[in-house]
């Protein structure tokens, strides 16, 4: 692994892995989901259409750009999150899904964008629960069903499967990435070390000759004063 790497191709590494993850829970979350409620309501049709759209981006990702595939994703959890608070109000995981939503826009964008998606899921939970209140929305959950059914434990385990499955492979690669540039920063560290020590070396070395150079200097100065002085003596006699 190159140590060039850079954060958008960190970002696209994750997206890749939880669009993986996102094709192998969304044909086993179809066949739950079919198996739950075969009568196609509303949420039923909506959350098929969502899991198709993941698979087929999932499928498609080497050809799709980044911006696309990861606005798509975090759709996608959006819009689970929208069909689980429709679906089952505050006694659902939508609160998982939002969390995840802004978690996400987070990770593949910016700031700004993370806190932007904030917003609008606040305004979303805001608008469905006027919805509630003005009885323009409407649930009857069966909580005994819900509570007992193999299926709908099935369900939520399915659920726990995919949420912790995006955490795992967002943070793992992270952390991946992380040790991978500690290691290339510290081997760094050992080739500035060892550049230093040979530096320090080459400049004592220098020293040592330049001292050498004066003490041969002074040497050759004494000699041309005695040079001088026989001259001298020569001249006079």
């Amino acid at each position: 692994e190159t140590h060039s790497i850079t954060v958008r191709a960190v970002q696209n590494q994750i997206a890749d892995a939880i669009l993986l993850i996102g094709i192998i829970v969304g044909v086993v979350g179809l066949i739950i989901v079919l198996a739950i409620d075969p009568i196609w309501r509303t949420e039923t049709t909506t959350f098929t259409s969502l899991t198709l759209l993941l698979i087929t981006v999932g499928v498609l990702r080497p050809f799709i750009s980044y911006t696309i595939k990861t606005s798509i994703l975090i759709m996608v959890v959006y819009g689970a999150g929208i069909i689980n608070l429709i679906a089952w109000g505050v006694v659902g995981a939508s609160s998982v899904w939002f969390i995840l939503t802004v978690l996400l826009a987070m990770i593949f964008h910016t700031m700004r964008v993370g806190l932007m998606v904030y917003g609008l899921v606040i305004v979303t939970l805001a608008i469905i629960s006027a919805l509630f209140q003005l009885n323009m929305l409407r649930f009857v959950p069966n909580l005994e069903t819900y509570l007992t059914s193999p299926i709908w434990w099935y369900a939520r385990i399915l659920m726990i499967v995919i949420v912790c499955a995006m955490i795992v492979a967002t943070i793992g690669r992270i952390i991946a990435v992380l040790q991978s540039q500690l290691k290339h920063s510290q081997d760094v560290a050992n080739q500035l070390e060892q550049r230093t020590d040979d530096l320090i070396a080459e400049v004592q070395k220098r020293e040592q000759a330049e001292q050498a150079l004066a003490a041969v200097i002074d040497e050759l100065k004494i000699l041309d004063s005695l040079k001088d002085n026989f001259i001298d003596g020569v001249s006079h006699e």
